[in-house]
């Protein structure tokens, strides 16, 4: 069974698509319609995700008047559960933008699948986009009566290839998986120092309303709360290097009452420490060693969502 998708209303012609839960490879999406054209935000993990936000976009379209306007999709990283459904959008003769590193992940690795990590995924036909246009630097698009900033950051953060979607005017930040609500953070594809940094990008773009890449929809306090628990990673990480065990280290936070103590999936703190580990140490990072630690904390493979 699908979870509940929320579609919620942000500014006029600003909507944000949050998926109930926001654990693993369910993510938030969202939209701005303009009288000129129509900017989505990151798609889903499968063919059926997608197609229902298809369906919500192509509705919002109608309302305004705007449906034979064009689409243009930001991806705000290349991971699946924020690009697989980018294909569909394509396919309907949208234009797909994203960091050129994830561009280039996307058209040249194809669809990750993690076997080993996740039982048998169930997401339908997805395949990558044919064609990314690459989106460096801050880019301003005119959709008509409302503007949109792509801001693609230039170094290593939650990914390789990050991408923000701000839209002044209306002070709403679309911030991928640089931002979370409530829901533990993933750091192995990127680094947690620079990660950071890049908060530091988001918060001074001085957005009052923030759709995280999980969770639930928030202001500034998001940046902050995602900072603290990436500063104690930090911490957790200098800990290790001085002996600790990772795994022994993220079960005492918890258990002591971190702010993060409830948020969901806690084995990700054991692999976001082994990448901090690496950071701070200037080691290579195991990618796979940090992924075995996740698995054993969770205690098995995880089931993804349809």
């Amino acid at each position: 069974m699908l979870p509940e998708v929320r579609y919620q209303q942000l500014r006029d012609g600003v909507v944000a698509a949050v998926q109930a839960d926001g654990g693993w490879f369910v993510s938030n999406a969202g939209w701005i319609v303009g009288t000129a054209g129509t900017l989505v935000v990151d798609t889903f993990v499968s063919e059926q995700r997608t197609f229902g936000l298809q369906v919500a976009v192509q509705a919002a379209r109608r309302r305004a008047g705007v449906e034979d306007t064009p689409v243009t999709v930001a991806l705000t990283h290349a991971h699946g559960d924020h690009a697989n459904g980018a294909y569909l959008f394509e396919q309907a003769g949208a234009e797909i933008l994203a960091n050129p590193p994830a561009g280039l992940e996307l058209v040249q690795e194809g669809i990750q699948t993690f076997p080993g990590f996740l039982t048998a995924p169930d997401w339908g036909g997805v395949r990558p986009p044919f064609a990314v246009t690459g989106a460096v630097g801050r880019r301003r698009i005119d959709l008509g009566g409302v503007c949109a900033d792509i801001v693609a950051l230039p170094d290593t953060a939650h990914t390789a290839g990050d991408l923000l979607v701000f839209v002044p005017e209306q002070g709403v930040l679309f911030a991928g998986d640089l931002v979370w609500g409530a829901v533990t953070p993933l750091a192995v594809s990127g680094s947690v120092t620079g990660w950071l940094r890049a908060l530091d990008t988001c918060a001074a773009l001085g957005a009052s309303v923030i759709v995280p890449g999980h969770g639930d929809v928030g202001g500034p306090d998001l940046v902050e709360s995602t900072r603290r628990y990436l500063e104690w990673v930090v911490d957790a990480a200098q800990s290790v290097l001085g002996g600790s065990n990772p795994a022994a280290v993220a079960v005492a936070a918890r258990s002591a009452g971190a702010a993060w103590a409830d948020w969901p999936c806690p084995e990700r703190d054991v692999g976001n420490i082994l990448r901090a580990v690496a950071d701070l140490s200037g080691r290579p990072f195991d990618f796979r060693a940090a992924v075995a630690a996740m698995i054993a904390v969770h205690g098995g493979p995880i089931t993804p969502p349809r």
